[in-house]
């Protein structure tokens, strides 16, 4: 069982305990914390290490509250006596206030037990802005995190990692680029290939006198099937539209005369 292709709002009791029962190792992308992290100074760092280093990889999880052996996962004591949405508050605003660039996109869970305790997870994506580091009283630090747990990164890996962060954002600005080009053309295209309607009330050429006098019926002969119709119905639409003008154009006459 994999807890990366999990429906990461649904993770119950039984999957957690699934970690322990296939004994699931640490590695790349999994670590086990079995106690929450205190308000020290030593334990917000550690925490800032450890999200920061899966950011600044692959992503990963942190699983809070399970025992670990040698880096297998042996029990789950969980973390008891504590308010779920006050733990995840806090390590959210840590997070937040000590990492820059901040990290976007981490997700939290408090998984519930049934002796009370609860099991919190983190899923940390990975950066497509990296690298991030942790603001200290002296300076930033950069981690990143291998299969063997985390570690300061090197000048080599820092280098990598900001070419990365760079080609990154160049790739995006090159799709958004292309895709504009695209979305013109078809645009462009498609203008040429809808004719235009030359007809009254359209987008495409406004009223003028010669449809006001097509509309008001004088071109029509005083004999015929049409000689008792009005102007409107023989017409239709276009001069429902240019009876209006009429109407507005006769009004105007009126009051300047």
């Amino acid at each position: 069982m994999s807890i990366e292709r999990l429906d990461f709002d649904n993770i119950d009791e039984r999957d957690v305990e699934e970690l322990v029962s296939l004994q699931v190792p640490e590695g790349l992308r999994i670590d086990y914390k079995r106690d929450i992290y205190g308000n020290s100074d030593a334990d917000k760092k550690e925490i800032l290490k450890d999200v920061s280093g899966f950011s600044n990889a692959f992503g990963g999880h942190l699983v809070i509250g399970v025992e670990e052996q040698n880096g297998v996962p042996v029990a789950i004591p969980g973390i008891p006596d504590t308010n779920p949405d006050d733990v995840i508050l806090r390590l959210g605003n840590i997070i937040r206030d000590r990492t820059e660039p901040r990290i976007q996109g981490i997700r939290f869970r408090a998984v519930p037990f049934a002796n009370g305790s609860h099991c919190f997870l983190l899923r940390i994506p990975r950066s497509w802005n990296p690298p991030h580091g942790v603001r200290t009283r002296k300076s930033i630090e950069f981690w990143i995190r291998n299969s063997g747990g985390k570690h300061e990164a090197s000048v080599e890996e820092l280098r990598t990692l900001f070419t990365l962060g760079a080609d990154a954002f160049h790739r995006v600005h090159q799709f958004r680029d292309e895709r504009l080009r695209e979305i013109r053309s078809e645009l462009v295209g498609g203008r040429k290939s809808v004719p235009k309607r030359r007809s009254v009330g359209s987008p495409y050429r406004p009223v003028g006198f010669r449809d006001v006098y097509l509309a008001s019926g004088s071109r029509q002969s005083s004999t015929g099937p049409a000689a008792n119709q009005p102007a409107v119905s023989s017409h239709g639409e276009r001069g429902v539209y240019a009876s209006l003008q009429l109407r507005r154009i006769r009004g105007r006459t009126q009051r300047r005369s």
